[in-house]
């Protein structure tokens, strides 16, 4: 273990430590970097808080029920956190300011140079060609606040090697100013989740039923939509399955009358936000993520360090590089079904003929009991290579650096 600075101080800069990827690596780092540095959290607001972490919490004090997706929210975190992030990097002389969205990354951007040699970090965690491809509303806006940020920024840490070339070859980043770090999951947490954490029986316990599960937040970037019309292509073949969607968000009217409109009710559960998501994952016969885009996909590293068979699109960016990551990152999987090192790849769902293939995909693995085992074997060996001891060490690297 390192001998902590005392006398060394950084900031880690979310909008929550709440419900959400960015988030949870947030807090993960915080516990982590916290053996190294004391640690200042800085957050909208301190009531919002589902992961542990370790530091000091210095909160924006924006309202905790207020619509976080409204402009004036935005505008108001945006210039408060601006203020304050000047004002902290003065007096606190910080070694280094982490932040992890597009908000916090504007606020730390815009105050870059106020603590003399604080270095201001900023962590990419999107694709805008994946935006793109699903017509994301907010894209203008993000295409702008990443090109202020890539501007300003002392630094800028991507969470996918896809993400970087987009950054060079889109928008003209000099590569010297780029660093590569995956986002890393707590073995240790995760194994003793397993152990000791108990999925509700009513929703995995079955007679010859396959499980399925996926998690995430209820959003149309994730995708829900199209696997519950697979799902409905396996229950026209009689395959006897039960899939089980873990999150919360605002799709969930939607989804929820899909599942009726399918005549799917006794084949989908929606049990929300739960308390041990990796028992779930252990449980199931495949683990599938559907998404239109991510930045890194967490809680496909977590499935794998479950040690279930994983299904995912071949989306941008990440999947590949998690999956397969040997092959030419660059490249898409378009039109059918490939059998990756450490999981299963699809075509990104556009329309009946890709759910279709995610259908396809998924019969397979739940009815060739070979490729399940293999696999299954195969997940944790990846997921290792993806520990936070290996991600946390990448990140005093950078802190240090000169």
């Amino acid at each position: 273990m390192m001998n902590k600075d005392t006398q060394s101080r950084i900031a880690l800069v979310s909008n929550t430590l709440s419900a959400g990827g960015a988030e949870h690596v947030a807090a993960n780092l915080s516990r982590f970097l916290s053996r190294r540095f004391e640690v200042d959290l800085i957050l909208n607001d301190r009531e919002n808080i589902d992961y542990d972490y370790c530091g000091n919490i210095i909160d924006l004090g924006m309202p905790a029920d207020a619509d976080r997706s409204s402009a004036v929210y935005q505008i108001t975190s945006l210039m408060r956190r601006t203020r304050l992030l000047r004002k902290l990097k003065r007096d606190k002389r910080y070694r280094a300011v982490i932040s992890f969205s597009d908000n916090t990354n504007m606020s730390n951007a815009l105050s870059a140079g106020a603590g003399g040699s604080c270095k201001s970090i900023v962590s990419i965690r999107y694709s805008l060609k994946g935006m793109e491809e699903s017509e994301h509303r907010a894209l203008r806006s993000r295409r702008r606040v990443l090109d202020t940020c890539c501007s300003k920024a002392d630094m800028i840490v991507s969470c996918s090697k896809q993400i970087d070339d987009e950054l060079v070859m889109d928008h003209g980043l000099d590569p010297g100013k780029l660093r590569t770090i995956y986002n890393g999951i707590d073995l240790t947490q995760i194994g003793q989740e397993m152990s000791q954490g108990r999925a509700d029986t009513a929703l995995v316990q079955r007679e010859g039923q396959k499980l399925i599960v996926t998690a995430g937040r209820l959003t149309a970037q994730k995708g829900h939509q199209h696997l519950i019309r697979a799902m409905k292509h396996l229950s026209n073949k009689e395959i006897n399955a039960k899939l089980i969607i873990l999150g919360e968000g605002e799709k969930r009217p939607e989804l929820e009358h899909l599942v009726q409109e399918l005549a799917l009710t006794d084949r989908v559960s929606m049990p929300g936000r739960v308390d041990h998501p990796y028992t779930y994952m252990r449980a199931a016969d495949a683990v599938v993520m559907p998404s239109e885009f991510e930045g890194f996909c967490n809680v496909l590293v977590e499935a794998l360090a479950c040690g279930a068979p994983c299904i995912s699109t071949d989306h941008k960016t990440g999947a590949r590089e998690i999956l397969a990551p040997d092959t030419d990152r660059r490249s898409v999987n378009l039109s059918t079904i490939e059998h990756a090192e450490y999981g299963v790849l699809v075509p990104v769902c556009k329309g009946p003929t890709e759910e279709a293939i995610l259908a396809a995909s998924i019969e397979e693995m739940l009815t060739d009991q070979t490729l399940n085992d293999i696999y299954r074997q195969a997940g944790p060996e990846r997921a290792a290579q993806l520990d936070i001891h290996d991600i946390y060490r990448q990140w005093i690297e950078i802190i240090d650096e000169q």
